[in-house]
């Protein structure tokens, strides 16, 4: 048995067991082996001291694209520490995060048929289904896998090309716009369809807050349909695009400061259940054209936390909404700092907002050295 590596009087952070305090968290064989009050230290333990930190479960992202070994250097770097890796990721190897995979839901205008090992979910990722039909057929068949469904809600024929959220902005600089019916409408026949099927739906990164109102009403109505929104549309709006800046080049679309609002209330009351980075980082080469050609993306592991709390959520559900609230929606063992649960681990500098340390099943795969 090696000897326990204790994170000493860091302000713990965990909304899955209602904590919030300044406690020792004690760390063995891969485990949380305990927690305990600031001090009391058994002989022969390692210490590391992380008073005026956060000390927190490792994060989850129930959304992002892998494409390479930097990828996961930068999920290290923001403290993710379970990743759900978006069908249209292409790497594929071993790593010390836990990377869950994501099936595909359909091949085109087809169903896809299951293929890869115990798939968490299916997704089409940022694409929207071709039809009503397909859309139905899809989740008949993740029913009868009992699996769950994470959609992207977009009317195709009403997004068309654009670029930003249908507004002033998007006029001003003479981009098209994305009306927020193109999502509305899209989440009210989704729910629509889901209730006449039943099983469980999972909306991705809404953005307007017309699709909130369906949530709520499905909420009521005793649907099992869970969201998310990513952590740049809670902070950001579409007069980020200001200078046609490369920041604002995202799909889905920035939208007003509206719908940033209704966001941020919806996130806070519980009515969003988590955060999800949309993380796909674009190559240099694809960055290179101007705004209305460029491909979307953003690097967005690292900043996440920040960007949550920069939105002005509280610290405590700010955390929820990328732990205990992801894990949740999909039933899995992390998110949480148990005790003889998995030792992963995020601890949080506020000043800086940087990430200081990640650990995965106990052992350190991130250190922050920049101070």
């Amino acid at each position: 048995m090696t000897a326990p590596l204790v994170l000493r009087a860091g302000r713990v952070i965990d909304p899955g067991n209602q904590i919030d305090a300044t406690v020792d968290v004690v760390l063995r064989d891969g485990r949380v082996a305990g927690l305990e009050k600031p001090g009391a230290i058994e002989a022969g333990a390692r210490v590391l001291d992380v008073r005026g930190l956060w000390v927190l479960p490792g994060l989850v992202d129930l959304r992002c694209v892998l494409d390479d070994e930097l990828d996961l250097l930068k999920a290290k770097q923001g403290g993710f520490t379970t990743l759900l890796a978006d069908p249209s990721s292409t790497w594929r190897g071993t790593t010390e995060l836990r990377v869950k995979r994501v099936g595909a839901l359909v091949r085109g205008t087809e169903l896809a048929e299951v293929s890869m090992e115990a798939p968490v979910a299916l997704s089409a990722g940022s694409a929207p289904l071709a039809s009503s039909g397909l859309l139905r057929r899809a989740l008949q068949y993740a029913r009868s896998l009992s699996l769950p469904v994470m959609l992207h809600s977009e009317d195709a024929s009403l997004s068309g090309r654009g670029l930003l959220g249908e507004g002033p902005t998007a006029t001003r600089l003479g981009l098209q716009g994305v009306p927020a019916s193109a999502e509305v409408s899209a989440v009210a026949r989704d729910l629509a369809l889901f209730e006449d099927v039943g099983g469980r739906l999972h909306f991705s990164h809404l953005t307007c807050a017309g699709s909130l109102r369906y949530l709520k009403e499905a909420r009521t109505a005793g649907l099992f349909v869970s969201a998310d929104v990513t952590a740049h549309h809670l902070r950001f709006t579409d007069e980020l695009a200001d200078g046609y800046s490369l920041d604002a080049r995202v799909w889905p679309v920035l939208r007003s400061k509206a719908d940033a609002e209704a966001l941020r209330a919806a996130a806070e009351v519980g009515l969003i259940d988590a955060v999800a980075t949309d993380h796909r980082c674009p190559s240099a080469a694809e960055r290179e054209p101007p705004f209305d050609h460029c491909v979307p993306g953003r690097d967005a592991f690292a900043t996440a936390l920040s960007d949550v709390l920069a939105a002005g959520l509280s610290a405590l559900r700010a955390v929820a909404l990328l732990t205990s609230g992801p894990a949740q929606v999909l039933g899995l063992e992390a998110g949480r700092l148990a005790v003889g649960g998995p030792a992963d681990v995020a601890v949080f500098d506020p000043k800086s907002g940087r990430m200081r340390y990640t650990f995965v099943a106990g052992q350190l795969v991130h250190e922050d050295k920049a101070r």
